[in-house]
């Protein structure tokens, strides 16, 4: 039994890093990429908003300023922290 609780609490572990991780990615990739180096990198030329950073490829001279780009990576790491917590959280009676 003390198995099977233990394969229970390291597989909740590991699924909440794989949940988490991107969105902390995603949000470490505004700040690396705020002025890139690569054209495709500068998040002040991405075109397009998206879920994240990463996906965004497309590059033109009128972008969303980069306080966007913060803005929605905090959202999206409140977003995912708060649906952990409340899946993983113990149920209220």
């Amino acid at each position: 039994m003390p198995l099977i609780m233990n394969s229970a609490v390291v597989l909740l572990c590991l699924i909440s890093f794989c949940i988490m991780a991107p969105a902390i990615v995603s949000f470490v990739f505004v700040f690396l990429w705020r002025t890139g180096v690569h054209s495709q990198l500068d998040v002040s030329k991405k075109c397009h908003l998206d879920i994240d950073v990463v996906w965004s490829t497309s590059s033109c001279d009128s972008s969303s300023p980069w306080g966007v780009w913060l803005g929605l990576g905090v959202l999206r790491l409140i977003l995912t922290a708060g649906l952990l917590v409340r899946t993983f959280s113990p149920s209220s009676p």
